[in-house]
């Protein structure tokens, strides 16, 4: 983040809601501004209902091993 509250700091590690927020703004320029679009979509794909889906075969709540 080069600015602000979390200055220095990895997109990755800012709350979500402060990123809303700088989302908002109509003066956030370009790379920010679609970077955080960026993160916000795979923030959204880690936490979807359809990653928690039970894998057949599996007793609930466990998932496959790495590389399997």
């Amino acid at each position: 983040m080069p600015f602000g509250k979390f200055r220095g700091k990895a997109l990755s590690t800012i709350p979500t809601d402060y990123l809303g927020r700088l989302v908002s703004l109509n003066d956030l320029r370009e790379p920010l501004r679609a970077l955080i679009g960026e993160l916000e979509i795979r923030r959204r794909l880690v936490h979807s209902p359809a990653s928690c889906v039970p894998i057949p075969g599996l007793p609930y709540g466990l998932s496959p091993p790495v590389g399997a």
